[in-house]
Order: structure tokens, then C-alpha cells, then sequence
């Protein structure tokens, strides 16, 4: 499908920094940069100063979600450690358990292999029943115009967090909430929305996703043990957050709801 609508593979190449959390800072296809990055550099400096147990500095790039995305700690622990190992092969001993991560390049794709390891102790009551679903996400955050759009294959419903009210949620069909196409990352209007969307992949079928914008395309693929572990987090920001002082930032985030191993597989293209 993709070469008959005249789009051609672009090698990817990932660039991440092992000393603070593992976190990636460049994904550059060609003359092209797909992360976006915070521009209020006291952001960016206060990122190096994270030490575990801080909330999340929201500084850009795509950080390491584990063992879980929201709530306590926030982002998850391994973002704020420091990873063993090298670039290849690494992973974060965090109090909640390991995360691993091994990166390879498949012709031009790159390919990321993870590991989830909780500390059982941390993530179970005393009769033994878990405290919540031990995930592991990529918090993935592009760079993208007000042409954008995401496509994402087989999406059914999705829940839309703190709507209509903070705390609440709401179901509805993808890609609509009301008469706002969630897929669309136009102009900025003054919203923060932010969904999950599960039941992308199946037994032998990954999930699948599509960033589109202009003439260049992110094709992204994962898959976990456990399909039905598999989803995504949108984070679609217009402007719309923090109060105060708002930006714009886009966050396509590959989740996994499940110890275990899965896999991420990152494609760029072009339009030929």
C-alpha cells in the first residue's frame, strides 16, 4: 500500500542519551527531524537536574514510559534514572522493577526490543490481586505543521481523559469527539486532549500507525506477548496546556498494559 501511493523508506536514525533516562533527543530522517523539542531552554536544563521522584519535565523528545504513563510516580520511574549498559543494549533498574531496551537498525527502520520486569511486590496487594496494569509506553513527541494528521488502522472507540470534566472520561468512536476530528492536528485553539485507544493488534497483527504530514510519513509498528495488552496514548496539545503558559507539543505514544517482552519498529518515508 505504501509504495503504490508513491511513498519511498528513508533511513531513520535514532540518537539517545543513557545518562538521563534513556531518552531519546534526535530521530532524523534525511534533513528531516521528527522530535520535537521544548524551546524554553530553563525547561531543557532543568531536565539534566531530574533526580528520581521528580515530577516530569516535559522538555520534548521521546521518553521512557515505565510502570506507567500517568499517575504516581509521574511518567513512570526509568525517565529520571540513569541506564546501564551502551547504546545498543541498555536497561534501568528502577524501584518498581527493570525496563530493557535493545535498539537495532533493520535497513533504515529502526527497531526497539523491551523487557518488563516488574517488582512484583511493588504492583500487588496483600491478598496478592495487582494495584494497577504495569505499563510500559514510548512518550513520543513530533514535530509536526498544522497539516498533520494520524491514521490509524483498525481504531475503534477510544477514551477521551478528563472529559467532559477533569477526572471524568468519555468514549467515542475514533477519531471524533463531538465535532472535533482528534486525528487533525490543525491551528492551535486553546485544547488539550488526551485519549487511549486499545484493541489495535491481534494474535500475528500489530498495531499499526501513521503520522502523515506533507510529504513525509512515520509508519510505526508494535506488538507485545499479550495482543490484547497493546494500545496508544494521544496527546494532542493545541495550545491548550499547561495553564498559563501553553504550547503546542503532539505526542503519539506506543503502550503496552502488560509485563513482558514487546517491540517497536520505526519506518520514515517520503513522498517519490
Amino acid at each position: 500500500m505504501i509504495e503504490e501511493e508513491g511513498w519511498a523508506s528513508v533511513p531513520l536514525a535514532l540518537a539517545t542519551d543513557l545518562d538521563h533516562g534513556g531518552r531519546w533527543w534526535a530521530l532524523t530522517a534525511g534533513q528531516r527531524e521528527w522530535l520535537w523539542t521544548n524551546p524554553d531552554g530553563a525547561i531543557a536544563a532543568e531536565r539534566l537536574e531530574v533526580r528520581p521522584g521528580d515530577a516530569f519535565v516535559d522538555a520534548g523528545g521521546a521518553e521512557e514510559c515505565f510502570p506507567c504513563i500517568r499517575g504516581n510516580p509521574d511518567h513512570g520511574d526509568a525517565w529520571t534514572r540513569v541506564w546501564d549498559g551502551a547504546r545498543v543494549t541498555a536497561r534501568a533498574e528502577t524501584d518498581f522493577g527493570v525496563l530493557s531496551r535493545t535498539i537495532s537498525d533493520r535497513d533504515g527502520t529502526v527497531r526497539l526490543d523491551y523487557l518488563i520486569e516488574p517488582n512484583e511486590a511493588a504492583w500487588t496487594r496483600d491478598d496478592g490481586s495487582p494495584t494497577a496494569p504495569v505499563t510500559g509506553a514510548v512518550h513520543l513527541l513530533l514535530q509536526l505543521s498544522e497539516a498533520a494528521e494520524l491514521v490509524l488502522p483498525g481504531a475503534g472507540s477510544m477514551l477521551v481523559l478528563d472529559q467532559p470534566r477533569p477526572g471524568q472520561a468519555t468514549e467515542a468512536a475514533w477519531p471524533m469527539l463531538g465535532e472535533t476530528d482528534l486525528s487533525q492536528f490543525g491551528p492551535d485553539d486553546g485544547t488539550a486532549r488526551c485519549a487511549i485507544l486499545r484493541g489495535l493488534a491481534g494474535p500475528g497483527t500489530p498495531a499499526e500507525a501513521y503520522v502523515l504530514d506533507g510529504e513525509a510519513m512515520l509508519h510505526l509498528r508494535w506488538q507485545a506477548e499479550d495482543p490484547a495488552a497493546v494500545g496508544l496514548m494521544l496527546w494532542r496539545n493545541l495550545g491548550g496546556w499547561p495553564a498559563g503558559h501553553p504550547y503546542r507539543s503532539i505526542g503519539v505514544e506506543p503502550l503496552v498494559e502488560a509485563p513482558g517482552a514487546w517491540w517497536l519498529e520505526i519506518t520514515a518515508y517520503t513522498r517519490s
